[in-house]
């Protein structure tokens, strides 16, 4: 059975924020399921097609500006 991450997680993986992710499922870049609650789950075979469709390299996530204070 393939692993399935949160939203969060498969972000990290990819480096890339939450937001683009769920932009990126909504225009069918990548699948999610959801739980009976409405939460989306990626498998993490998927996030890892992805990255290697990348050739492997992760998005740097932009500097937030409370980092910068």
């Amino acid at each position: 059975m393939d692993e399935l991450l949160t939203i969060q997680q498969a972000a990290r993986r990819l480096g890339i924020s939450v937001d683009s992710l769920r932009d990126w499922e909504r225009v069918g870049r990548v699948k999610a399921e959801r739980t009976e609650g409405g939460h989306r789950r990626f498998r993490a075979s998927e996030i890892e097609r992805l990255l290697a469709k990348r050739g492997g390299a992760r998005h740097e996530p932009s500097p937030s500006s409370a980092s910068a204070a």
